[in-house]
C-alpha cells in the first residue's frame, strides 16, 4: 500500500432518476431505503465519511458541499451527494466473547447498554458476537428493546477458540452491504484469532479495504504481565490468569506473538478503514471510549463522487479532501485501491438470512480474495441452529 495510505475498493453503483447533485439528510428509515442509489454494474462511485472540528476539537456543523473539495491523485473531483450529520446511521457492534474476555464481560454488557441509549431514535443497530462461533444476536434495528434484548443475549464462549477474522467476514461481506450511507463498525475484542476458517489478517484487511465502512477498534488488553506465558499459568499477583487454555494458531508460540498479531491487525484496519483504535484497561476506559465513538459517527459527513478516472486497473488512488472553513482539522481516508475487474455488490437493501446464525465452518473466502476479485460477490455460507438450540432461554449457551 503506497506510503502506507489506507486503500479499499470503490463501491460500484449508479444513480439513476435524479440530476444535479444533492444533500441527502434523511429523517426517516423510508427516506433512507428510498435515497439509496441503486446499483448497476460499469460505473465506480467513491464514497469518502469525513469528520470536520475545530482548532478546538468541537464537530463542526452545517456544512454543504460548496464547503468541501475532494481530490484524487491530487486532481479535484465533482462532489455528487453530501450526506449530513442529521441523517441517521447505522452501526455494527461486533463483541469478542471467547473465554479471553471472561473479566470484561459484565464492563463490557453496562458499556453495550450505555452505547444503546446514546442512539439516536433512527440510528440502528446491528449486534453480533463471536467466540468458536459466530452468532447475530439482532439484524438492524432501530427499536430499543429488540437492542436491548439482544445485549443481554451476549454470553461466555465455552469454547476454546476465537474467530475473529471469520466474525470480520460475516458482518462485511453480508452485512454492511444492507447498512445505510453512514455507517460504522464497532469492534470490541483484544484482536487475538485462533481458530477462523474461512477468513485469515489478509483476507480480513482486504475485505474491510473494498467495504467503504469505518471500523472502529475498542482493544481491551487481556494479556498477563508476562504474556510469554501461556494461558492457565500462574503469574506473579495475579493468581490464575485463565484456565481454559488458547487454541494457539498455526506459527504462534506464545501469547506474546499472538498479542504482536492483534495489535498490527487492529493498527491495520482502523487505518485503512478511516477509523480509530482505543485501547482500554477498564471500565472506565470503556465507557469512554464507547462514548467518544458515539460522538464521532453523530459527527461524521459522508461524501460520494464518481472518479474522473473510472480505469479499473487495481492502482492506488490517493484522496485528499479539504473544507473551506478557517482552522479546521479533517479527518477521512488516505486513499483506496480501484478494483482490477469492476465488481457488482449486493444492494444495500437487499433481504438477508436473519436470526441467530451460525458460520459454517467450510469454505475459503480467505484464498478467493486473495485471488483476483471476481465480478461474482464473495458471502459467507451460513447454517442456521437447530430448533431444539433455538429454543434455548437467553440465559442458556449453546454448548
Amino acid at each position: 500500500r503506497p506510503g502506507g495510505g489506507a486503500t479499499f475498493s470503490p463501491v460500484v453503483i449508479a444513480r439513476t432518476g435524479t440530476s444535479g447533485a444533492e444533500v441527502a439528510s434523511e429523517s426517516s428509515s423510508a427516506e433512507r431505503v428510498a435515497k439509496t442509489p441503486p446499483f448497476r454494474s460499469g460505473v465506480t462511485y467513491v464514497s469518502v465519511p469525513v469528520v470536520v472540528k475545530d482548532a478546538k476539537g468541537r464537530p463542526v456543523p452545517d456544512l454543504t458541499m460548496s464547503d468541501f473539495r475532494i481530490y484524487e491523485d491530487d486532481v479535484e473531483q465533482k462532489i455528487d451527494r453530501l450526506i449530513t450529520m442529521s441523517a441517521p446511521f447505522d452501526v455494527g457492534l461486533v463483541v469478542d466473547t471467547s473465554a479471553s474476555m471472561r473479566g470484561e464481560l459484565v464492563d463490557l454488557h453496562n458499556g453495550v447498554l450505555r452505547f444503546i441509549e446514546r442512539l439516536r431514535a433512527e440510528d440502528r443497530l446491528l449486534l453480533i458476537s463471536f467466540d468458536d462461533r459466530v452468532f447475530v444476536q439482532t439484524e438492524l434495528t432501530p427499536e430499543r428493546a429488540r437492542q436491548r434484548n439482544a445485549a443481554s443475549q451476549v454470553w461466555l464462549g465455552r469454547g476454546q477458540g476465537t474467530r475473529l477474522y471469520d466474525a470480520i467476514d460475516l458482518v462485511i461481506a453480508r452485512r454492511v452491504p444492507a447498512m445505510a450511507d453512514r455507517k460504522a463498525i464497532v469492534l470490541f475484542t483484544d484482536g487475538v484469532d485462533t481458530r477462523s476458517r474461512i477468513a485469515d489478517a489478509d483476507s480480513s484487511q482486504d475485505l474491510i479495504a473494498g467495504s467503504n465502512v469505518p471500523v472502529y477498534v475498542i482493544q481491551y488488553d487481556t494479556r498477563a504481565d508476562d504474556y510469554s506465558l501461556p494461558y492457565g499459568v500462574r503469574t506473579q499477583g495475579l493468581g490464575i490468569r485463565d484456565m481454559v487454555p488458547r487454541l494457539m494458531p498455526e506459527g504462534a508460540e506464545d501469547d506474546s506473538e499472538l498479542f504482536k498479531r492483534a495489535d498490527s491487525f487492529l493498527a491495520a484496519i482502523t487505518d485503512l478503514s478511516g477509523g480509530r483504535r482505543y485501547r482500554t484497561f477498564g471500565v472506565g476506559h470503556l465507557n469512554e471510549a464507547f462514548a467518544q465513538i458515539t460522538r464521532d459517527l453523530a459527527e461524521q459527513y459522508t461524501l460520494w463522487y464518481y472518479p474522473t478516472k473510472q480505469a479499473t486497473d487495481g492502482g492506488y488512488r490517493k484522496l485528499r479532501v479539504e473544507v473551506d472553513k478557517p482552522d479546521v482539522q479533517v479527518r477521512t481516508r488516505a486513499g483506496y485501491r480501484a478494483a482490477s475487474t469492476l465488481q457488482t455488490p449486493a444492494a444495500p437493501n437487499a433481504t438477508l438470512p436473519s436470526g441467530r446464525e451460525r458460520a459454517v465452518e467450510h469454505g475459503d473466502h480467505a484464498r478467493a480474495l486473495r485471488s483476483s476479485r471476481s465480478s461474482t460477490p464473495i458471502s459467507l455460507p451460513l447454517l442456521r441452529p437447530s430448533p431444539r438450540a433455538a429454543e434455548r432461554s437467553p440465559g442458556s449457551r449453546p454448548r
